[in-house]
């Protein structure tokens, strides 16, 4: 009898992957004693953080490869950042909006302090050949140029070089591998790019452009990855 187990929190990130890890071995064990596969269906950042469990645990790849319909399926993950991180940060992401209206205690304003601090947040950003995101300089600046009544805060130094660190290793740890498949979606508008604009009397506006190759919010050419 096939079963389902739940691994979830919308603020996880890569450091989630040893509780994941503890999770799948025991699985693999139940699978292992009722003959079952074991696979794994992975939404935006959980992909990440399947990723990172088979990179630091290959033991269980090995052991959910070994039953021929052992799959790990990713949904719209960022394997290559996402310029929706970048929206939200500067108070321009409808999800941020909605939650302010939800939350009956904080603004946006308030709560995107917060949320710039969650590693799964910052691990989500994309490399940039004009925009070094990871870099705090950049966020200052920023913040310097767009003004006082931004409505947002720039993210923690720490938490930003620890962000670039972990996407430069699972960028040295891709998946390759015909058990991982990539489900990509359709939507009219992605982002794909940030860009600067001076406006009259030298204020900044922040514009992102989009792209209809992508799922709205994961562009396909950085979300599946090579050889997937």
């Amino acid at each position: 009898t096939a079963y389902e187990v739940v691994f979830a929190d919308w603020s996880s990130d890569v450091g989630s992957s040893d509780l994941l890890a503890a999770l799948v071995a025991d699985t693999l064990e139940q699978g292992h004693r009722s003959r079952q596969p074991v696979q794994i269906l992975a939404h935006s950042m959980g992909g990440l953080v399947t990723r990172a469990m088979f990179a630091l645990f290959p033991d269980l790849w090995a052991r959910l490869t070994q039953h021929p319909d052992g799959r790990f399926v990713m949904l719209g993950t960022p394997n290559g950042g996402s310029y929706t991180i970048p929206r939200l940060l500067v108070a321009q992401e409808k999800t941020v909006r909605l939650l302010a209206l939800v939350d009956f205690t904080q603004s946006q304003s308030q709560l995107l302090p917060i949320i710039s601090r969650f590693p799964g947040v910052l691990e989500m950003l994309p490399p940039d050949p004009q925009h070094d995101f990871f870099a705090p300089a950049f966020w200052t600046n920023l913040l310097a140029q767009v003004g006082p009544d931004a409505g947002w805060a720039a993210p923690p130094p720490q938490a930003l070089e620890a962000a670039g660190a972990t996407r430069a290793w699972l960028d040295q740890n891709p998946p390759q591998s015909d058990r991982i498949l990539y489900v990509a979606g359709c939507a009219p508008a992605t982002p794909v790019a940030l860009e600067l604009v001076t406006r009259a009397g030298g204020r900044t506006e922040v514009r992102f452009h989009g792209s209809a190759a992508g799922d709205g919010r994961v562009p396909w050419s950085t979300g599946v990855p090579r050889n997937v």
